[in-house]
């Protein structure tokens, strides 16, 4: 096992990713089994009457909630958290649709922004982002805790040319 940058732990040069099936490593310790976790997401409203209806299922079932009012939910591969962590993702997204507002501030467009930043900082692997809007999106405080961490990132990248 080793740990990568962000402190993911890794099999040699598996990502967790890699590992779902992978017959010729399987014999070396990587499990094809993957880990499941349920979360109730939605209107908190609408989740209190849910979750007195259900509290036995839930229960049972182990499934978490975050309290309801979730913003959204971004699906990346590691050719973007590679190069970003966690919180910069969510504060990219979150920065990039207040800057552009709420007719502009899309999904779609805060996708775009992750990608185009990875490519500036020299990602070299194919880096997806997908982003879901939740009831929550747009309805987060205006902070970014890793500005200066992505600008610092900008500034070091190796000219080209």
């Amino acid at each position: 096992m080793m740990t990568d940058s962000f402190g993911e732990e890794r099999f040699v040069n598996f990502a967790n990713t890699r590992s779902f099936g992978d017959v010729t490593a399987k014999n070396l310790g990587i499990s094809s089994e993957p880990e499941f976790s349920e979360f109730l997401i939605g209107d908190s409203n609408k989740l209190i009457n849910y979750k007195k209806i259900h509290r036995n299922d839930l229960k049972n079932r182990r499934i978490m909630d975050f309290g309801g009012d979730e913003c959204f939910i971004v699906l990346i591969t590691d050719g973007v958290t590679n190069y970003l962590s966690d919180q910069e993702i969510v504060d990219l997204i979150m920065t990039s649709t207040n800057n552009k507002g709420s007719i502009r501030g899309t999904p779609h467009e805060a996708c775009k922004e992750v990608v185009k930043f990875v490519e500036d900082i020299g990602g070299d692997d194919n880096a997806t982002c997908t982003v879901v809007k939740l009831s929550g999106w747009g309805k987060w405080p205006m902070i970014d805790r890793t500005g200066a961490i992505r600008e610092k990132k900008m500034m070091n990248v190796p000219r080209r040319g």
